[in-house]
């Protein structure tokens, strides 16, 4: 119980603390580095339980926490690093509160997340956005207005059957979906991927890219089911296209 530290000028890393289950950093005001929250058995990670806090400067990072159940990001409004949720089989909600702007990547992987959402007012993110191996994931929203990923858009495993980029408008990088149940894919705003778009879904049968006009790579779709594909406003491809 850390109850009159106000401000830590570099990181902040409680790993390793097996019986570690709560965190108290009530006057907590910045970090000026990351905070590291690993291999402990802590329950929740919710920043407005520290109402103060404003800044963390570096990486957010909570991996390997078997309990963690519940991610509030809260009254941040920013973040200049990396955010890592990987290896965290309990956890349920993840909420990015007021965030507006991630200048690093964001790593979700090895959760029990079942929906998740990117809400307004988050407006960007300036690295990639990874969901990986979340196997009880079935629905991502994008609800942000128009949300710029810098990098790219990985989702590798989705479990769900329908699948929008709703007010995503453009990935820098690659856009790659994998999935053994998908059916249908929306893109929605999207209008350039900047590297290469792939999509390797068995199910999928239906996918339109009418709002797409370059994908800078490779264009590559395979799927076992597919009856419907829509290319109608797709002018270049940079690299090569394979669709099976």
């Amino acid at each position: 119980h850390l109850s009159r530290l106000t401000a830590v000028f570099g990181d902040m890393r409680l790993d390793h603390n097996s019986a570690l289950t709560k965190v108290f950093l009530s006057p907590l005001q910045r970090v000026g580095g990351g905070i590291s929250l690993a291999h402990t058995s802590l329950h929740a990670f919710d920043v407005s339980a520290s109402p103060s806090l404003t800044l963390v400067a570096g990486a957010l990072d909570l991996s390997h926490n078997p309990q963690l159940a519940a991610v509030n990001l809260a009254q941040l409004t920013a973040l200049p690093g990396d955010v890592r949720l990987s290896h965290n089989p309990e956890l349920s909600e993840v909420s990015f509160g007021s965030v507006a702007s991630i200048q690093g990547s964001v790593y979700i992987r090895h959760s029990g997340l079942s929906t998740l959402a990117f809400p307004t007012p988050l407006a960007e993110i300036d690295g990639d956005l990874v969901m990986q191996n979340n196997s009880a994931l079935t629905s991502i929203a994008f609800t942000s207005a128009n949300l710029a990923l810098g990098g790219s858009l990985r989702v590798l495993g989705f479990a769900g059957v329908d699948f929008s980029l709703g007010a995503v408008q453009s990935v820098g990088g690659d856009l790659a979906v994998t999935s053994n149940t998908l059916r249908t894919l929306s893109i929605g705003s999207l209008t350039a991927v900047g590297a290469d778009l792939i999509l390797l879904c068995d199910s999928l049968f239906s996918v339109g890219f009418s709002g797409i006009t370059e994908v800078g790579g490779n264009f590559r779709v395979e799927s076992r089911a597919l009856i419907a594909l829509a290319l109608d406003s797709i002018e270049t491809v940079g690299g090569s296209v394979n669709i099976s």
